[in-house]
Protein backbone atom coordinates (compact mmCIF):
# COMPACT_ATOMS: atom_id res chain seq x y z
CA UNK A 1 0.00 0.00 0.00
CA UNK A 2 0.81 3.32 -1.07
CA UNK A 3 1.21 6.85 1.05
CA UNK A 4 1.37 10.13 0.19
CA UNK A 5 1.31 12.46 3.29
CA UNK A 6 4.19 12.58 5.72
CA UNK A 7 5.06 13.41 9.42
CA UNK A 8 8.68 13.59 10.86
CA UNK A 9 8.97 13.09 14.35
CA UNK A 10 12.06 12.73 16.57
CA UNK A 11 12.35 9.45 18.72
CA UNK A 12 15.99 9.38 20.77
CA UNK A 13 17.05 11.99 18.20
CA UNK A 14 16.42 9.79 15.41
CA UNK A 15 13.93 11.61 12.53
CA UNK A 16 10.72 8.87 12.13
CA UNK A 17 8.61 9.34 9.28
CA UNK A 18 4.77 9.00 10.08
CA UNK A 19 2.81 8.16 6.73
CA UNK A 20 -1.21 8.37 6.49
CA UNK A 21 -2.86 6.58 4.51
CA UNK A 22 -4.85 8.16 1.41
CA UNK A 23 -7.74 7.65 2.44
CA UNK A 24 -7.39 9.09 5.60
CA UNK A 25 -5.85 12.02 3.70
CA UNK A 26 -8.69 12.59 1.77
CA UNK A 27 -11.40 12.31 4.78
CA UNK A 28 -9.33 15.03 6.23
CA UNK A 29 -9.54 17.29 3.11
CA UNK A 30 -13.14 16.79 3.16
CA UNK A 31 -13.37 17.90 6.80
CA UNK A 32 -12.59 20.95 6.06
CA UNK A 33 -15.67 21.17 3.51
CA UNK A 34 -17.81 19.44 5.55
CA UNK A 35 -17.17 21.79 9.12
CA UNK A 36 -20.52 19.96 10.82
CA UNK A 37 -18.59 16.79 11.30
CA UNK A 38 -18.75 15.84 14.77
CA UNK A 39 -17.42 13.95 17.33
CA UNK A 40 -20.47 12.09 18.85
CA UNK A 41 -20.98 12.73 22.40
CA UNK A 42 -23.03 11.21 25.64
CA UNK A 43 -26.26 12.70 25.22
CA UNK A 44 -27.08 13.48 29.13
CA UNK A 45 -25.19 15.50 31.39
CA UNK A 46 -23.76 14.16 34.85
CA UNK A 47 -26.23 12.48 37.07
CA UNK A 48 -25.46 12.13 41.05
CA UNK A 49 -22.50 13.62 42.97
CA UNK A 50 -18.75 12.78 41.95
CA UNK A 51 -16.41 9.64 43.62
CA UNK A 52 -12.94 11.22 43.37
CA UNK A 53 -10.07 9.51 44.34
CA UNK A 54 -6.71 11.17 44.78
CA UNK A 55 -3.21 9.68 44.98
CA UNK A 56 0.11 11.69 46.21
CA UNK A 57 3.12 10.35 45.67
CA UNK A 58 5.84 10.99 49.04
CA UNK A 59 8.37 9.32 47.87
CA UNK A 60 11.92 10.56 48.69
CA UNK A 61 12.36 12.17 45.25
CA UNK A 62 9.48 14.62 45.70
CA UNK A 63 12.15 16.32 48.01
CA UNK A 64 13.64 17.87 45.08
CA UNK A 65 10.83 18.11 42.75
CA UNK A 66 8.44 19.72 45.45
CA UNK A 67 11.22 21.13 48.06
CA UNK A 68 8.77 23.43 49.23
CA UNK A 69 5.85 20.84 49.62
CA UNK A 70 3.63 23.05 47.91
CA UNK A 71 1.37 19.55 47.48
CA UNK A 72 -0.35 20.78 50.54
CA UNK A 73 -2.06 23.84 49.58
CA UNK A 74 -2.42 22.10 46.00
CA UNK A 75 -4.48 19.45 47.90
CA UNK A 76 -5.80 22.03 49.94
CA UNK A 77 -7.66 23.93 47.35
CA UNK A 78 -8.73 20.95 45.31
CA UNK A 79 -10.47 20.06 49.31
CA UNK A 80 -12.03 23.46 49.58
CA UNK A 81 -13.55 23.48 46.18
CA UNK A 82 -15.23 20.13 46.34
CA UNK A 83 -19.19 20.44 46.72
CA UNK A 84 -20.43 18.78 50.24
CA UNK A 85 -22.31 15.75 48.21
CA UNK A 86 -19.35 14.73 46.68
CA UNK A 87 -17.75 11.23 47.99
CA UNK A 88 -13.72 11.36 48.56
CA UNK A 89 -11.23 9.81 49.45
CA UNK A 90 -7.00 10.85 49.61
CA UNK A 91 -3.91 8.09 49.68
CA UNK A 92 -0.63 8.55 49.62
CA UNK A 93 1.92 6.01 48.09
CA UNK A 94 5.80 5.36 48.35
CA UNK A 95 7.00 1.84 49.61
CA UNK A 96 3.41 1.99 51.52
CA UNK A 97 0.12 2.88 50.55
CA UNK A 98 -2.00 4.83 53.17
CA UNK A 99 -5.50 5.88 53.12
CA UNK A 100 -4.76 9.31 54.86
CA UNK A 101 -8.13 10.49 54.38
CA UNK A 102 -11.11 7.68 54.09
CA UNK A 103 -13.59 8.07 51.34
CA UNK A 104 -16.61 9.82 53.01
CA UNK A 105 -18.93 12.66 51.94
CA UNK A 106 -17.03 16.18 51.39
CA UNK A 107 -18.65 17.45 54.12
CA UNK A 108 -17.19 20.09 56.64
CA UNK A 109 -15.87 17.40 58.85
CA UNK A 110 -14.41 15.44 55.89
CA UNK A 111 -12.53 18.69 54.89
CA UNK A 112 -11.39 19.46 58.30
CA UNK A 113 -9.12 16.51 58.57
CA UNK A 114 -8.35 16.54 54.91
CA UNK A 115 -6.71 20.49 55.25
CA UNK A 116 -4.54 18.40 58.17
CA UNK A 117 -3.33 15.55 56.58
CA UNK A 118 -2.26 18.19 53.50
CA UNK A 119 -0.50 20.15 55.37
CA UNK A 120 1.68 16.93 56.79
CA UNK A 121 2.44 15.73 53.53
CA UNK A 122 6.16 14.10 53.51
CA UNK A 123 8.89 13.38 51.00
CA UNK A 124 10.82 9.99 52.94
CA UNK A 125 9.61 6.95 51.11
CA UNK A 126 12.13 4.95 49.37
CA UNK A 127 9.82 3.60 46.49
CA UNK A 128 7.07 4.02 44.45
CA UNK A 129 4.37 1.84 44.46
CA UNK A 130 1.94 3.55 41.39
CA UNK A 131 -0.21 -0.22 41.04
CA UNK A 132 -0.52 -0.71 44.60
CA UNK A 133 -1.64 2.76 45.13
CA UNK A 134 -4.62 2.70 42.16
CA UNK A 135 -5.65 -0.80 43.57
CA UNK A 136 -6.50 0.13 46.65
CA UNK A 137 -7.95 3.48 46.48
CA UNK A 138 -10.25 1.47 43.34
CA UNK A 139 -11.08 -1.53 45.12
CA UNK A 140 -14.67 -0.92 46.43
CA UNK A 141 -15.60 0.23 43.02
CA UNK A 142 -17.35 -2.73 40.76
CA UNK A 143 -19.28 -2.38 37.52
CA UNK A 144 -19.55 0.69 36.26
CA UNK A 145 -22.03 3.64 38.05
CA UNK A 146 -21.60 7.00 38.73
CA UNK A 147 -19.11 9.74 37.61
CA UNK A 148 -16.02 7.94 39.10
CA UNK A 149 -12.50 9.85 38.87
CA UNK A 150 -8.87 9.50 39.78
CA UNK A 151 -6.34 11.96 40.18
CA UNK A 152 -2.88 10.65 40.57
CA UNK A 153 0.17 12.55 41.32
CA UNK A 154 3.64 11.50 40.71
CA UNK A 155 6.93 12.54 39.79
CA UNK A 156 8.38 8.95 39.08
CA UNK A 157 8.87 5.82 37.44
CA UNK A 158 7.15 2.37 38.77
CA UNK A 159 9.75 1.16 41.52
CA UNK A 160 8.35 -1.36 43.93
CA UNK A 161 11.82 -2.21 44.71
CA UNK A 162 14.02 -5.66 44.11
CA UNK A 163 15.72 -6.11 40.88
CA UNK A 164 14.25 -4.10 37.64
CA UNK A 165 12.32 -6.82 36.82
CA UNK A 166 10.23 -6.81 39.25
CA UNK A 167 9.38 -2.97 38.76
CA UNK A 168 8.90 -3.65 34.88
CA UNK A 169 6.31 -6.66 36.01
CA UNK A 170 4.27 -4.03 38.07
CA UNK A 171 3.94 -1.47 35.04
CA UNK A 172 3.02 -4.26 32.75
CA UNK A 173 0.49 -5.01 35.00
CA UNK A 174 -1.09 -1.32 35.28
CA UNK A 175 -0.92 -0.73 31.49
CA UNK A 176 -2.93 -4.47 31.02
CA UNK A 177 -5.04 -5.64 33.37
CA UNK A 178 -5.18 -2.76 36.27
CA UNK A 179 -6.37 -0.43 33.06
CA UNK A 180 -8.20 -2.87 31.79
CA UNK A 181 -10.64 -3.15 34.79
CA UNK A 182 -10.47 0.57 35.64
CA UNK A 183 -12.25 1.40 32.55
CA UNK A 184 -14.44 -1.10 33.27
CA UNK A 185 -15.77 0.04 36.32
CA UNK A 186 -15.48 3.57 34.78
CA UNK A 187 -13.24 5.35 36.24
CA UNK A 188 -11.30 8.30 34.47
CA UNK A 189 -8.01 9.13 35.41
CA UNK A 190 -6.33 12.02 35.14
CA UNK A 191 -2.52 11.98 35.77
CA UNK A 192 0.09 14.93 37.05
CA UNK A 193 3.75 14.42 36.37
CA UNK A 194 5.66 16.67 38.65
CA UNK A 195 9.15 16.12 36.94
CA UNK A 196 10.46 15.62 33.05
CA UNK A 197 11.42 11.79 34.75
CA UNK A 198 8.06 10.46 35.43
CA UNK A 199 6.70 7.77 33.28
CA UNK A 200 4.69 9.84 30.53
CA UNK A 201 4.13 6.46 28.89
CA UNK A 202 2.70 5.59 31.90
CA UNK A 203 0.56 8.11 32.58
CA UNK A 204 -0.55 9.48 29.22
CA UNK A 205 -1.52 5.88 28.48
CA UNK A 206 -3.81 5.87 31.84
CA UNK A 207 -5.12 9.59 30.89
CA UNK A 208 -5.93 8.69 27.71
CA UNK A 209 -7.24 5.37 27.83
CA UNK A 210 -10.04 6.31 29.98
CA UNK A 211 -10.72 9.61 28.21
CA UNK A 212 -8.58 11.62 31.08
CA UNK A 213 -6.14 14.49 31.36
CA UNK A 214 -2.90 14.17 31.57
CA UNK A 215 -0.47 17.32 32.68
CA UNK A 216 3.55 17.68 32.54
CA UNK A 217 4.17 20.61 35.00
CA UNK A 218 7.62 21.79 35.15
CA UNK A 219 7.37 23.30 39.08
CA UNK A 220 4.90 22.31 41.82
CA UNK A 221 4.01 26.34 41.61
CA UNK A 222 1.75 25.13 38.72
CA UNK A 223 0.03 22.68 40.70
CA UNK A 224 -2.92 24.97 42.53
CA UNK A 225 -3.81 25.63 38.41
CA UNK A 226 -3.33 22.50 37.66
CA UNK A 227 -5.63 21.04 40.25
CA UNK A 228 -8.24 23.71 39.70
CA UNK A 229 -8.49 22.76 35.98
CA UNK A 230 -8.89 18.65 37.02
CA UNK A 231 -11.21 20.12 39.83
CA UNK A 232 -13.26 21.37 37.03
CA UNK A 233 -13.55 18.11 34.93
CA UNK A 234 -14.34 16.46 37.36
CA UNK A 235 -17.34 18.61 38.93
CA UNK A 236 -18.00 21.41 36.48
CA UNK A 237 -19.23 24.20 38.86
CA UNK A 238 -21.83 26.77 38.10
CA UNK A 239 -19.77 29.98 37.84
CA UNK A 240 -20.23 33.69 37.51
CA UNK A 241 -18.18 35.35 35.08
CA UNK A 242 -15.66 38.64 35.65
CA UNK A 243 -14.94 41.12 33.63
CA UNK A 244 -12.40 42.96 32.77
CA UNK A 245 -12.10 45.41 36.04
CA UNK A 246 -12.59 42.47 38.29
CA UNK A 247 -16.42 42.73 38.70
CA UNK A 248 -19.05 40.50 38.80
CA UNK A 249 -22.44 40.28 39.55
CA UNK A 250 -24.79 37.77 41.77
CA UNK A 251 -28.39 37.78 41.82
CA UNK A 252 -31.57 36.69 43.95
CA UNK A 253 -30.69 33.14 43.01
CA UNK A 254 -27.62 32.51 44.47
CA UNK A 255 -27.62 31.13 48.16
CA UNK A 256 -23.67 30.57 48.51
CA UNK A 257 -20.81 31.80 46.78
CA UNK A 258 -16.56 30.76 47.39
CA UNK A 259 -14.08 33.38 45.59
CA UNK A 260 -10.58 31.60 44.06
CA UNK A 261 -8.44 34.82 43.59
CA UNK A 262 -4.85 34.00 42.92
CA UNK A 263 -1.50 36.00 44.65
CA UNK A 264 1.86 36.59 42.72
CA UNK A 265 4.22 36.42 44.78
CA UNK A 266 4.84 39.78 47.01
CA UNK A 267 0.80 40.78 45.73
CA UNK A 268 -0.81 42.79 48.61
CA UNK A 269 -3.37 41.04 50.37
CA UNK A 270 -6.84 40.72 48.33
CA UNK A 271 -10.15 42.38 49.21
CA UNK A 272 -13.37 41.78 47.69
CA UNK A 273 -15.88 44.85 47.38
CA UNK A 274 -19.25 44.31 48.33
CA UNK A 275 -22.16 46.17 46.55
CA UNK A 276 -22.80 49.07 49.33
CA UNK A 277 -19.25 49.42 48.93
CA UNK A 278 -17.86 47.76 52.00
CA UNK A 279 -14.60 45.99 52.00
CA UNK A 280 -14.08 42.26 53.25
CA UNK A 281 -10.34 41.34 53.84
CA UNK A 282 -8.91 38.49 55.44
CA UNK A 283 -6.75 41.03 57.87
CA UNK A 284 -10.25 42.62 59.53
CA UNK A 285 -12.68 40.97 61.25
CA UNK A 286 -15.39 39.23 59.34
CA UNK A 287 -19.41 38.65 59.06
CA UNK A 288 -20.51 35.24 60.12
CA UNK A 289 -21.27 34.23 56.59
CA UNK A 290 -18.16 34.57 55.67
CA UNK A 291 -15.05 32.32 55.84
CA UNK A 292 -11.28 32.78 54.61
CA UNK A 293 -8.58 30.79 53.60
CA UNK A 294 -5.26 32.08 52.62
CA UNK A 295 -2.69 30.11 51.15
CA UNK A 296 0.63 31.54 49.87
CA UNK A 297 -0.53 31.62 46.44
CA UNK A 298 -4.37 32.07 46.66
CA UNK A 299 -7.19 33.19 48.99
CA UNK A 300 -10.42 30.90 48.62
CA UNK A 301 -13.21 33.17 50.20
CA UNK A 302 -16.57 31.25 51.06
CA UNK A 303 -19.91 33.68 51.80
CA UNK A 304 -23.20 32.12 52.80
CA UNK A 305 -26.19 34.21 51.55
CA UNK A 306 -24.17 37.12 49.68
CA UNK A 307 -26.41 40.13 49.02
CA UNK A 308 -27.27 40.68 44.79
CA UNK A 309 -25.13 43.49 42.99
CA UNK A 310 -22.24 44.17 41.42
CA UNK A 311 -19.06 43.03 43.36
CA UNK A 312 -15.60 43.48 42.77
CA UNK A 313 -12.38 41.64 43.72
CA UNK A 314 -9.99 44.68 44.47
CA UNK A 315 -6.44 42.60 42.96
CA UNK A 316 -4.77 42.01 40.20
CA UNK A 317 -6.54 40.19 37.38
CA UNK A 318 -6.00 36.66 36.81
CA UNK A 319 -7.46 34.29 34.45
CA UNK A 320 -7.55 31.62 36.72
CA UNK A 321 -9.68 33.37 39.58
CA UNK A 322 -13.17 32.39 39.74
CA UNK A 323 -16.76 32.82 41.12
CA UNK A 324 -18.49 29.46 41.85
CA UNK A 325 -21.92 29.91 43.38
CA UNK A 326 -24.09 27.68 44.37
CA UNK A 327 -28.08 28.17 42.58
CA UNK A 328 -30.78 27.10 41.65
CA UNK A 329 -30.57 28.99 38.22
CA UNK A 330 -27.66 26.93 36.82
CA UNK A 331 -26.29 26.60 33.40
CA UNK A 332 -25.80 23.10 32.30
CA UNK A 333 -24.05 22.12 29.28
CA UNK A 334 -23.56 18.94 27.47
CA UNK A 335 -20.40 17.00 28.36
CA UNK A 336 -17.31 17.68 26.16
CA UNK A 337 -14.67 15.28 25.48
CA UNK A 338 -11.16 15.61 26.74
CA UNK A 339 -9.50 14.89 23.92
CA UNK A 340 -10.48 15.59 19.74
CA UNK A 341 -9.01 15.13 16.78
CA UNK A 342 -7.78 18.50 14.82
CA UNK A 343 -10.10 19.72 11.84
CA UNK A 344 -12.92 18.49 13.38
CA UNK A 345 -15.90 19.71 15.10
CA UNK A 346 -17.74 19.49 18.27
CA UNK A 347 -21.58 20.51 18.94
CA UNK A 348 -21.53 22.71 22.15
CA UNK A 349 -25.27 22.10 23.62
CA UNK A 350 -25.82 24.19 26.29
CA UNK A 351 -29.53 24.79 28.95
CA UNK A 352 -30.77 26.90 31.58
CA UNK A 353 -31.63 24.71 34.83
CA UNK A 354 -34.17 25.77 36.90
CA UNK A 355 -35.06 23.57 40.41
CA UNK A 356 -33.33 21.15 38.17
CA UNK A 357 -35.97 21.25 34.92
CA UNK A 358 -35.29 23.47 31.87
CA UNK A 359 -36.01 26.61 31.65
CA UNK A 360 -38.57 26.64 28.65
CA UNK A 361 -40.45 30.00 28.85
CA UNK A 362 -40.28 31.83 25.88
CA UNK A 363 -40.54 35.37 27.69
CA UNK A 364 -37.59 34.30 29.96
CA UNK A 365 -35.03 33.13 27.47
CA UNK A 366 -36.03 36.09 25.09
CA UNK A 367 -33.88 38.51 27.78
CA UNK A 368 -31.29 35.53 27.61
CA UNK A 369 -27.78 35.92 25.43
CA UNK A 370 -25.77 32.26 25.07
CA UNK A 371 -22.59 32.66 23.69
CA UNK A 372 -19.72 30.08 23.14
CA UNK A 373 -15.83 31.85 23.07
CA UNK A 374 -13.37 29.43 21.97
CA UNK A 375 -9.60 29.66 21.04
CA UNK A 376 -6.41 28.18 21.68
CA UNK A 377 -4.21 28.54 24.18
CA UNK A 378 -2.51 31.81 24.35
CA UNK A 379 -4.66 32.89 22.11
CA UNK A 380 -7.58 35.55 22.44
CA UNK A 381 -11.38 33.50 22.50
CA UNK A 382 -13.29 34.09 19.77
CA UNK A 383 -17.23 34.68 20.70
CA UNK A 384 -20.10 33.48 19.09
CA UNK A 385 -24.04 33.05 19.57
CA UNK A 386 -25.51 30.41 20.35
CA UNK A 387 -28.99 29.46 18.40
CA UNK A 388 -32.39 27.52 19.56
CA UNK A 389 -32.00 23.73 18.70
CA UNK A 390 -33.45 20.62 19.19
CA UNK A 391 -35.39 20.07 22.63
CA UNK A 392 -37.22 23.30 23.66
CA UNK A 393 -34.87 25.57 25.37
CA UNK A 394 -31.38 24.24 24.42
CA UNK A 395 -28.99 26.13 22.29
CA UNK A 396 -26.09 24.95 20.51
CA UNK A 397 -23.30 25.67 18.31
CA UNK A 398 -20.70 23.73 16.35
CA UNK A 399 -16.84 24.59 17.73
CA UNK A 400 -14.07 24.35 15.19
CA UNK A 401 -11.00 22.30 16.75
CA UNK A 402 -8.75 24.11 14.39
CA UNK A 403 -5.49 22.80 12.64
CA UNK A 404 -2.62 21.00 14.57
CA UNK A 405 -1.46 20.08 18.22
CA UNK A 406 -3.10 21.82 20.79
CA UNK A 407 -5.23 22.81 23.82
CA UNK A 408 -8.41 24.37 22.62
CA UNK A 409 -10.41 26.54 25.71
CA UNK A 410 -14.07 26.68 25.19
CA UNK A 411 -16.15 29.15 27.39
CA UNK A 412 -20.40 29.33 27.53
CA UNK A 413 -21.53 32.00 28.72
CA UNK A 414 -25.62 32.99 29.57
CA UNK A 415 -26.28 36.01 30.46
CA UNK A 416 -29.67 37.79 31.09
CA UNK A 417 -28.80 41.06 32.05
CA UNK A 418 -29.86 41.23 35.73
CA UNK A 419 -28.03 37.65 36.66
CA UNK A 420 -24.99 35.59 34.27
CA UNK A 421 -23.54 31.91 34.57
CA UNK A 422 -20.46 30.37 33.15
CA UNK A 423 -19.08 27.08 32.17
CA UNK A 424 -15.44 26.06 30.42
CA UNK A 425 -13.75 23.64 29.31
CA UNK A 426 -10.60 22.97 27.84
CA UNK A 427 -9.94 19.96 25.52
CA UNK A 428 -6.54 18.53 23.84
CA UNK A 429 -6.57 18.62 20.26
CA UNK A 430 -4.79 15.76 18.67
CA UNK A 431 -3.24 15.47 14.81
CA UNK A 432 -3.21 11.44 15.46
CA UNK A 433 -5.50 9.82 18.00
CA UNK A 434 -2.26 7.46 18.84
CA UNK A 435 1.24 7.68 19.84
CA UNK A 436 3.78 4.94 19.30
CA UNK A 437 7.02 5.51 21.58
CA UNK A 438 9.88 3.35 22.02
CA UNK A 439 11.80 3.02 25.03
CA UNK A 440 15.41 1.28 26.10
CA UNK A 441 16.03 -0.25 29.46
CA UNK A 442 19.35 -0.13 31.33
CA UNK A 443 19.57 -3.79 30.21
CA UNK A 444 19.00 -3.26 26.32
CA UNK A 445 15.72 -4.16 25.94
CA UNK A 446 13.52 -1.82 23.83
CA UNK A 447 9.79 -1.54 24.40
CA UNK A 448 7.47 -1.00 21.94
CA UNK A 449 4.51 1.46 23.22
CA UNK A 450 1.18 2.43 21.49
CA UNK A 451 -1.88 3.84 23.39
CA UNK A 452 -4.94 5.17 21.58
CA UNK A 453 -7.70 7.89 22.88
CA UNK A 454 -10.69 6.28 24.17
CA UNK A 455 -13.64 8.26 22.67
CA UNK A 456 -11.83 8.80 19.47
CA UNK A 457 -11.16 5.42 17.86
CA UNK A 458 -13.33 2.02 17.98
CA UNK A 459 -11.07 0.04 20.09
CA UNK A 460 -12.61 -3.33 19.25
CA UNK A 461 -10.96 -2.66 15.62
CA UNK A 462 -7.52 -1.47 16.51
CA UNK A 463 -4.75 -3.75 15.52
CA UNK A 464 -0.99 -3.17 16.19
CA UNK A 465 2.04 -4.75 13.87
CA UNK A 466 5.93 -4.32 13.30
CA UNK A 467 7.95 -5.65 10.59
CA UNK A 468 11.84 -5.45 9.63
CA UNK A 469 12.54 -3.69 6.78
CA UNK A 470 15.72 -5.06 5.68
CA UNK A 471 15.18 -8.74 5.43
CA UNK A 472 13.56 -10.35 2.32
CA UNK A 473 10.12 -10.08 2.36
CA UNK A 474 9.74 -9.65 6.30
CA UNK A 475 6.86 -10.91 7.77
CA UNK A 476 4.88 -8.68 9.65
CA UNK A 477 4.67 -9.71 13.65
CA UNK A 478 1.02 -8.18 15.35
CA UNK A 479 1.24 -7.59 18.66
CA UNK A 480 -1.74 -8.43 21.04
CA UNK A 481 -3.54 -5.47 23.01
CA UNK A 482 -2.35 -5.35 26.64
CA UNK A 483 -5.76 -3.48 27.51
CA UNK A 484 -8.60 -1.89 24.90
CA UNK A 485 -6.18 0.44 23.08
CA UNK A 486 -3.06 -0.18 25.03
CA UNK A 487 -0.16 -1.95 23.63
CA UNK A 488 3.04 -2.74 25.17
CA UNK A 489 5.32 -5.01 23.96
CA UNK A 490 9.46 -5.74 24.31
CA UNK A 491 10.92 -6.03 20.83
CA UNK A 492 13.24 -9.34 19.43
CA UNK A 493 17.44 -8.29 20.36
CA UNK A 494 17.65 -9.39 16.81
CA UNK A 495 15.59 -5.98 15.97
CA UNK A 496 18.44 -3.81 17.61
CA UNK A 497 19.93 -1.48 15.43
CA UNK A 498 17.74 -2.26 12.53
CA UNK A 499 14.75 -0.32 10.80
CA UNK A 500 11.36 -1.23 11.57
CA UNK A 501 7.98 -0.07 10.54
CA UNK A 502 5.01 0.24 12.98
CA UNK A 503 1.77 0.17 11.85
CA UNK A 504 -1.64 1.14 13.51
CA UNK A 505 -4.95 0.36 12.62
CA UNK A 506 -8.32 1.02 13.86
CA UNK A 507 -11.64 2.73 12.87
CA UNK A 508 -12.74 5.83 13.60
CA UNK A 509 -16.07 6.26 15.92
CA UNK A 510 -17.21 8.07 12.86
CA UNK A 511 -16.74 4.86 11.11
CA UNK A 512 -13.69 6.03 8.74
CA UNK A 513 -10.40 4.15 8.79
CA UNK A 514 -7.54 5.36 10.05
CA UNK A 515 -4.49 4.44 9.69
CA UNK A 516 -0.60 5.38 11.00
CA UNK A 517 2.80 3.70 9.92
CA UNK A 518 5.69 4.76 11.30
CA UNK A 519 9.10 3.64 10.34
CA UNK A 520 12.36 4.03 12.06
CA UNK A 521 15.49 2.53 13.62
CA UNK A 522 15.13 0.73 17.15
CA UNK A 523 17.81 1.92 19.60
CA UNK A 524 20.77 -0.35 20.71
CA UNK A 525 23.35 -1.87 18.86
CA UNK A 526 23.20 -4.43 15.96
CA UNK A 527 23.17 -8.45 17.47
CA UNK A 528 26.85 -9.78 16.46
CA UNK A 529 26.87 -12.69 14.38
CA UNK A 530 26.94 -16.26 16.33
CA UNK A 531 31.33 -16.75 16.49
CA UNK A 532 32.23 -19.78 14.06
CA UNK A 533 33.31 -22.86 15.60
CA UNK A 534 36.64 -22.74 16.95
CA UNK A 535 39.08 -25.97 15.76
CA UNK A 536 41.72 -27.34 17.37
CA UNK A 537 45.24 -26.47 15.47
CA UNK A 538 47.86 -29.68 14.39
CA UNK A 539 50.29 -29.61 16.85
CA UNK A 540 53.02 -28.72 13.94
CA UNK A 541 50.81 -25.53 13.33
CA UNK A 542 50.85 -24.50 16.73
CA UNK A 543 52.33 -20.96 17.70
CA UNK A 544 56.01 -20.85 18.10
CA UNK A 545 57.12 -19.53 22.08
CA UNK A 546 60.30 -17.42 20.93
CA UNK A 547 61.00 -17.32 24.17
CA UNK A 548 62.03 -20.84 24.88
CA UNK A 549 64.00 -20.11 21.18
CA UNK A 550 66.30 -17.84 22.49
CA UNK A 551 66.91 -20.03 25.66
CA UNK A 552 67.99 -22.98 23.24
CA UNK A 553 69.98 -21.33 20.44
CA UNK A 554 71.93 -20.03 24.01
CA UNK A 555 72.75 -23.70 25.17
CA UNK A 556 73.42 -24.30 21.33
CA UNK A 557 75.62 -21.71 21.14
CA UNK A 558 77.48 -22.57 24.98
CA UNK A 559 78.26 -25.99 23.51
CA UNK A 560 79.64 -24.82 20.16
CA UNK A 561 82.32 -22.80 21.61
CA UNK A 562 84.36 -25.52 23.04
CA UNK A 563 84.32 -27.63 19.66
CA UNK A 564 85.57 -24.27 17.86
CA UNK A 565 88.53 -23.76 19.80
CA UNK A 566 89.56 -27.80 19.91
CA UNK A 567 89.06 -27.71 16.14
CA UNK A 568 91.39 -24.38 16.14
CA UNK A 569 93.93 -25.66 18.34
CA UNK A 570 93.84 -29.09 16.22
CA UNK A 571 94.28 -26.83 12.97
CA UNK A 572 97.30 -24.71 14.20
CA UNK A 573 98.94 -27.97 15.24
CA UNK A 574 98.66 -29.37 11.67
CA UNK A 575 99.62 -26.51 9.95
CA UNK A 576 103.09 -26.35 12.42
CA UNK A 577 103.79 -30.10 11.46
CA UNK A 578 103.24 -29.23 7.71
CA UNK A 579 106.07 -26.10 7.86
CA UNK A 580 108.30 -28.53 9.66
CA UNK A 581 108.21 -31.21 6.96
CA UNK A 582 108.83 -28.36 4.32
CA UNK A 583 111.62 -27.25 6.06
CA UNK A 584 113.34 -30.42 6.60
CA UNK A 585 112.71 -31.53 3.44
CA UNK A 586 114.53 -28.26 1.99
CA UNK A 587 117.71 -28.71 3.85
Amino acid sequence: MSYNHGVGIDVFGIRWFMTIAPARAVGLALLWLVPWLMVPLPAAAQQGPVDLRVLVDVSGSMKKNDPRNLRAPALGLLVGLLPEDARAGIWTFGEHVRAAVPVDTAGTAWKERARRVARRIRSDELYTDIEQALVAATTDWSAAAGDRYVILLTDGMVDVGGSEDTSAASRQRIRSGLLEGLEAKGATVHTIALSANADAGLLEALARGTGGWSEQVDSAEQLNRVFLRLFEKTTPPDTVPIDEGNRFTVDDAVSDMTLLVFRHSGAMASQIVQPDGSLLSSRNPLPDNVRWEVEQAYDLVTISDPPAGRWRIDAARDPDNRVMVVTNLRLEVDPLPNHMLHERSVPVVARLLREGGTVTDSAFLDVVSFQVAAGREGDRQVSSGMYPEGDPGNYALSVDAGSGEGTLAITVVADGRTFARQYRHEMRIHEEPGTIRMTAGEDGAVTLEATLAAGLMDLDTARLAYRALDGDEPEAITVAAASPGVWDTVLPRALAGRMIEVRLEAAQVDGDDYQLAIEGLVPGQPVPLPPLPRKEMPAAAAALDWSMVWIWVGVANLALWPLVGVGWWLWRRARARRAATVAEALS
